[in-house]
């Protein structure tokens, strides 16, 4: 973190400069992975965190310094994890110290309702997913005693659908890390300020900290994802049966995500109507990728059976002992006097059905990938399709995006100012049902490295060649030069002359420039010559010009300012 683990001279520097050029010093060794550990269930987020920088530089900030060496006193470390809503967040865990060059103290995370709702406020869960927050005990790190850094795997369990379909993931996450020292108190208010990535406290302050130290503030609203595996059982309408009689009691066996010989499930039913034998439809199953089949149990109710309502139940077991159970209602009722037995028949299949809607997932911008859940389908549904479409003013004008046809979908400049949805096309033995998600956009151009920028924008300010001559530059009446915008934004471009006998320490504008981007593209722009610029110019043999240029990204509130010197003779 930007005010953890700091030696004590620059404890002091703090006392003199601005929090904005320190570097963070609690940062990711490398970015968080997710894989699940099991064959279905559990998610486990694994990550180790620099608490602070090795002489060998193998600790860097987002800003590409190299984190100081620990200070002495007190610091406690934020861990947040931005899931699917609804994903089962255990309530604490402990890191593991990995050193390298010290072992470090072992860190005790708790949730933390304060610290969730701060990253809430300040950077709001999109739908379907939620932050969760939490907080380590104060630690006190022994000053220069080396690289101390910290591991962890936090596991989530995925969430559970109410009618006990599977969870279609795809599992999206993001891991963030900050902190505070100074303060002593765990149950201190967390206060953020305006921003999370924007250092709070300092001088006079009793705590200082950032909520955010990493990731990078412009990559803070992109998630990683990882597809999962899940299992789940749903049943349908209550059976009825009489006294002596059999009935097929219809469950749907779902199974979300990719096929695997791990996931080899084997079937047994069990019902509380005394005496009744229960059989499966299916022993075992091997399910196919994002997959349903439909089980019937056969339950032969004895004829001395009560009446009543009663329950059946299908369990579906993997060998490692994970499971998933359904329950459906069964209605014995009495047989009249005389009546022999009556078995109902097999469950007839219907055209599947979408009870909840497909959705997206992602960010909505220019070269970020969507990711397509597909719903909750009933009638046992054996395959699905997906059709991504490109949205205008109205749903009717949708259109199919060439070539998408798979779970994910990376946005490309076409579908800027646009929205888009998902077709999906669920298909069992009866045939096949289409179902679209709801429209996420409009898409946003992409956003530009600072890099990026930079490099765009010392290329324009400086004139190259005989343009660079000043009798070039009055013949042309100013520079025409190619800008190669990297994203949509706004870019001017001013020259001055200053320093010169003639003027003093006065600054004057001899030039200035200005344009507009929708979008990333390559434009003709030209820098006109004002009417004191050509006087100036026409009466020098040689002469330095200060380039001054802007680039305000849209959809970023960040301006970019490179500064020029340009020598001219003629």
């Amino acid at each position: 973190m930007k005010h953890l683990y700091r030696n004590a001279a620059l404890t002091v520097f703090l006392l003199l400069a601005s929090a904005l050029v320190l570097s963070g010093c609690a940062t990711f060794a490398s970015p968080p992975t997710a894989d699940q550990n099991q064959v279905i269930g559990s998610v486990r987020i694994s990550f180790t965190v620099c608490a602070s920088g090795g002489a060998d530089g193998a600790c860097m900030d987002w800003w590409g310094n190299s984190g100081q060496p620990v200070s002495s006193g007190a610091k406690q470390v934020f861990l947040g994890f931005r899931v699917p809503s609804g994903a089962n967040a255990p309530l604490s865990f402990s890191s593991t110290a990995t050193g390298p060059s010290d072992s470090g103290p072992q860190l005790q995370f708790t949730k933390s309702s304060a610290y969730t709702s701060e990253l809430q406020r300040l950077d709001p869960a999109p739908v379907g997913k939620e932050w969760f927050g939490y907080t380590s005990q104060y630690v006190t790190y022994n000053s220069g005693s080396g690289e101390q850094n910290f591991s962890a795997d936090v596991d989530f369990g995925l969430p559970e659908r109410a009618d006990g379909s599977p969870f279609a993931g795809p599992f999206t996450y993001q891991a963030v890390v900050g902190g505070r020292q100074y303060g002593t108190d765990p149950t201190e208010p967390i206060d953020c300020q305006d921003s999370l990535t924007t250092d709070w406290g300092g001088p006079g302050s009793a705590t200082e900290g950032i909520c955010v130290d990493d990731p990078a503030p412009e990559d803070l609203d992109t998630d990683s994802s990882l597809e999962t595996r899940d299992a789940g059982i749903t049943s349908g309408a209550a059976a009825s049966v009489v006294q002596g009689g059999t009935v097929a009691v219809p469950f749907t066996f779902a199974y979300a995500g990719k096929a695997t010989p791990d996931a080899s499930f084997s079937f047994a039913a069990t019902t509380n109507v005394p005496g009744a034998t229960v059989t499966p439809s299916v022993s075992t199953l091997e399910p196919a990728a994002d997959s349903s089949k439909i089980v019937g149990v056969s339950v032969a109710v004895p004829s001395q059976a009560a009446p009543g309502t009663y329950s059946v139940t299908l369990t579906a077991r993997l060998s490692n002992g994970q499971s998933r159970s359904g329950t459906a209602v069964l209605v014995v009722g009495a047989a009249p006097a005389g009546t022999p037995a009556v078995s109902t028949p097999a469950v007839k299949i219907a055209l599947p059905a979408n009870t909840s809607m497909p959705s997206i997932s992602g960010n909505p911008r220019q070269g970020r990938t969507l990711s397509a859940s597909r719903g909750v389908w009933g009638n046992g549904s054996t395959s699905f399709a997906y059709r991504w479409q490109r949205c205008k003013e109205t749903v009717q004008s949708c259109s199919a995006i060439s070539g998408a046809t798979r779970r994910s979908y990376k946005l490309i400049a076409a579908d800027i100012g646009s929205t888009v949805r998902v077709l999906v096309t669920a298909t069992n033995s009866a045939g096949d049902t289409q179902a679209p998600s709801t429209r996420v956009g409009p898409i946003a151009p992409r956003l530009a490295s600072l890099p990026e920028i930079r490099e765009a924008m010392s290329i324009a300010l400086v004139p190259r060649g005989k343009a660079a001559r000043i009798s070039a530059l009055l013949k042309n009446r100013g520079y025409l030069f190619s800008f190669h915008s990297p994203a949509a934004g706004r870019l001017r471009v001013s020259w001055y002359l200053r320093g010169s006998k003639a003027l003093g320490d006065k600054r004057v504008l001899v030039a200035r420039a200005s344009a507009s981007f929708p979008r990333a593209k390559t434009v003709k722009i030209r820098l006109v010559l004002n009417a004191r610029g050509k006087a100036l110019l026409a009466g020098a043999e040689r002469l330095t010009l200060v380039g001054h240029g802007r680039f305000a990204q849209t959809h970023k509130h960040r301006v970019i300012i490179v500064k020029k010197k340009l020598a001219l003779g003629h």
